[in-house]
């Protein structure tokens, strides 16, 4: 075994000596650094007390090229051969580290900085005891500010970055090992520098590195899992500083002013009447965690949004922010569990972007469909029908992981994302659904038809015949008659040679058709009981059929032959005349120039004939049928989200249709697709 010299005061001398064991190895014949590692256990001691005392001393000089030897000689120390590991770790004391760390700034030499590094990563081996290693993580606890200095130089070289990923992953392993509660300011302050997607985000081809950034990740996994199993245990001083920071940020968070946050706004916040009890009773300490690195993000997407959000409800707090990063640290603790999403685990530190888009999404989708709190569970229900997609899009490598979650915020992806929802339930519902949707479309038919009759009732201002004709040609109409006439005696009407409009209106018996024709429009709609007076109507009775016309269509098209010149104003002017038949004649025509006229008369009065085959109603009324049974249908399929098929026996509890108008009161869900 070889034996140093004696040891000297200068660590000049001993990095000469330590020069000359590296040269021989390397020019050993095997180049085995087993050449360097036969340092004797007394010349290690004696040696790294001589650096020790160089370290702690004044001499700034000496101090750092000791930081420097001390590094290099314990790169030789084969910890396997070292009998008596105590009397290294008495040398390496709290002392040393607190020194070692509390020279480290931001523009020291990188040279001393990897030495510093180098040591830390020496006392993985030579700390083997609980004990031991402690002396490491409380000096880093006392010390926060380098882990920021750290991330800031992780890109400067190589050698750093593979020596910071060893010394994070060593504290947060032991931690794991040891049951360290000291690592919780430690893993908060790591997250809130972004230290774990720095790393995530490396471009390297390195296979020494590739293993490290694997190793990171198995072991940030454990902590998220291990610290969400954590719950708070006031007897620690670690415990409380988490504590105390979540009620710091949340305290000036919850307001667009960034005043301490009144209890009233913690509660609707989520965090009840005591925020700082309810904390300790409902959140793990990785949930606190979230809170705190979530609220500091330096990303001022989401306050700027939820401060607007705070404006708009007049500075009354309404998004539920515990509720939902709740079900966001859940989801993704989760997913890291299973085996489905290989592709997001292995983006695992990344967790932070995928609790603050998570965050965000349910922000913009709370606001765009009005909710409130009995539709937090909706509204995460779209969150997580995107999960399959995004694992398939982080496997083709095509986009970032920003640009991945970013694009899942537009409108086109919520709305694959209910499709997908609505999809899945109506397989898994299907023979429930079948009776269902004959009920439902019978009462969606239902009320369509007391909604024209409310319209019918209402009453509404049409074009005679004559006028009708004189707007189509464009010049006044030399037809005599406005209204073709029955034999009801009853629909005799005065002056209907001037006559321009008619007002017509349903009776209140439902039972006959009023109207009353007029040269100008007055600015009073008539009443009932003019429209009575004026005694012309016709019976419902006496309505065999119904005509439609739709006309110009074609206006500009004969014009625009005569010049190339010419734009076409084709279907920009369109009427539509609607006959009501008798049995052998017309009983009353007029035109519209509103499609909502056009759909009302001619499908009420339909409606009022016993006509319910939508195939007989206009376009515009089948289409508002459709519509009205696809909306109710899609807020019950959803409504089924936490209900497994099977489970509901009776029919009136599977389709209480009542239930599902209550659903849809207040709750503007479809504003969202």
């Amino acid at each position: 075994m070889m034996t140093l010299p004696p040891a000297t005061t200068s660590s000049r001398t001993i990095n000469s000596k330590l020069n000359e064991i590296l040269n021989k190895a390397t020019r050993s014949p095997t180049g085995s650094t087993s050449d360097v590692n036969k340092l004797d256990q007394n010349t290690v001691v004696q040696y790294s007390n001589l650096l020790r005392a160089n370290i702690l001393g004044k001499d700034k000089q000496e101090k750092v090229n000791s930081i420097v030897v001390l590094a290099k000689l314990l790169g030789c120390i084969d910890v396997k051969s070292v009998q008596d590991l105590s009397q290294l770790t008495s040398i390496l004391n709290h002392d040393l580290f607190h020194v070692l760390f509390s020279i480290i700034t931001p523009n020291m030499s990188l040279e001393t900085f990897k030495a510093i590094l180098k040591i830390c990563n020496a006392m993985s081996s030579i700390f083997t005891t609980k004990e031991s290693y402690q002396i490491v993580i409380d000096t880093v606890v006392k010390h926060l500010d380098i882990i920021n200095i750290m991330v800031d130089k992780l890109h400067h070289d190589f050698k750093i970055m593979v020596n910071s990923l060893r010394f994070f992953n060593d504290l947060l392993s032991k931690s794991l090992q040891y049951h360290y509660d000291s690592i919780l300011v430690i893993f908060e302050r790591l997250r809130s520098q972004s230290f774990f997607g720095s790393i995530e985000n490396l471009n390297m081809n390195d296979k020494s590195l590739t293993f490290l950034i694997e190793q990171l990740k198995s072991t940030y996994i454990r902590t998220l899992q291990w610290l969400n199993t954590m719950q708070y245990d006031l007897t620690s001083v670690h415990h409380n500083t988490i504590l105390q920071e979540t009620l710091k940020q949340l305290t000036g968070s919850l307001n667009e002013f960034g005043n301490d946050a009144t209890p009233e706004e913690f509660k609707i916040a989520g965090f009840g009447d005591n925020p700082k009890q309810f904390i300790i009773e409902n959140c793990s300490i990785l949930l606190s965690i979230d809170i705190i690195v979530f609220l500091k993000d330096s990303n001022v997407t989401f306050k700027k949004r939820f401060h607007e959000h705070l404006m708009m409800y007049q500075h009354k707090l309404t998004f539920p922010i515990y509720q939902f990063i709740k079900l966001s640290t859940n989801l993704w603790i989760d997913i890291y569990d299973q085996d489905e999403y290989p592709n997001i685990v292995s983006s695992c530190l990344n967790y932070d972007e995928f609790i603050y888009y998570t965050m965000l999404n349910c922000l913009r989708l709370w606001q765009q469909t009005k909710a409130d709190s009995e539709h937090v569970d909706k509204i995460f229900l779209l969150i997580t029908s995107s999960i399959y997609t995004i694992e398939d899009d982080l496997g083709s490598g095509a986009k970032s992981i920003e640009e991945i979650l970013d694009w899942y915020m537009s409108q086109d992806v919520r709305l694959k994302q209910v499709e997908q929802i609505i999809n899945t339930h109506e397989i898994a519902w299907n023979p429930e659904l079948q009776e269902f949707d004959k009920i439902l479309a019978q009462q969606s038919l239902d009320f369509i038809i007391d909604q024209r009759v409310v319209q019918l009732l209402k009453g509404s201002w049409v074009y005679t015949e004559s006028y009708g004709e004189s707007l189509l040609k464009s010049k006044p109409s030399s037809s005599n008659g406005g209204i073709g006439i029955g034999n009801n005696s009853h629909a005799a009407i005065a002056n209907k040679d001037s006559a321009r409009y008619y007002f017509i209106t349903l009776s209140p018996n439902r039972q006959v058709i009023y109207f009353k024709p007029y040269l100008n429009k007055p600015p009073v709609n008539p009443t009932i009981a003019e429209m009575e007076q004026n005694n012309q109507y016709i019976k419902l009775t006496e309505i065999i059929s119904l005509k439609s016309q739709k006309l110009g269509e074609f206006i500009g098209e004969e014009d625009k032959l005569k010049s190339s010149r010419l734009i076409s104003i084709r279907g920009t002017i369109s009427y539509e005349q609607i006959t009501l038949m008798g049995n052998t004649k017309p009983l009353i025509s007029f035109y519209t120039d509103s499609n909502v006229n056009m759909y009302v008369w001619l499908d009420g009065i339909k409606m009022l004939k016993g006509i319910t085959n939508p195939d007989q109603f206009s376009d515009e009324t089948a289409k508002q049928l459709e519509n009205l049974i696809e909306v109710r249908r899609t807020i019950q399929l959803l409504e089924l989200n936490n209900i497994e098929p099977g489970v509901i026996d009776e029919d009136e509890d599977v389709y209480n249709l009542n239930e599902l108008d209550n659903v849809t009161t207040g709750f503007h869900f479809m504003n969202i697709v």
